[in-house]
């Protein structure tokens, strides 16, 4: 079992190496600290409201834009070519918006 599937409590961490690894929605699901700790000066965060912790930025001096999206994307677990397609489409679409550019 990988770590990305170990959900406490229902799958249990997975030891790698000494450690124990959970799925990452479980520690903080938008890392946005991470990508600042590796050289991030400015951050898009894509709010996907799924389930999962999200930490706060630590560092108020790095610019952060936060994308949301502008209708629901359906549910967490399910997937198709047609569901991927349309996130994909009102990803771009959204991102247009929020950085003042027009829609077509």
């Amino acid at each position: 079992m990988a770590a990305s599937s170990s959900c406490p409590p229902f799958f249990l961490p997975k030891r790698i190496g000494g450690a124990h690894f959970v799925d990452g929605a479980w520690y903080d699901n938008c890392p946005l600290n991470l990508a600042v700790r590796l050289g991030a000066e400015g951050l898009l965060a894509v709010e996907i409201k799924g389930f999962g912790l999200r930490k706060r930025l630590a560092r108020r001096d790095i610019p952060l834009h936060t994308l949301c999206p502008s209708r629901p994307l359906g549910m967490t677990f399910f997937f198709s070519p047609d569901a991927a397609a349309f996130s994909m489409r009102l990803g771009y679409l959204d991102t247009l918006r929020l950085y003042g550019q027009e829609v077509k």
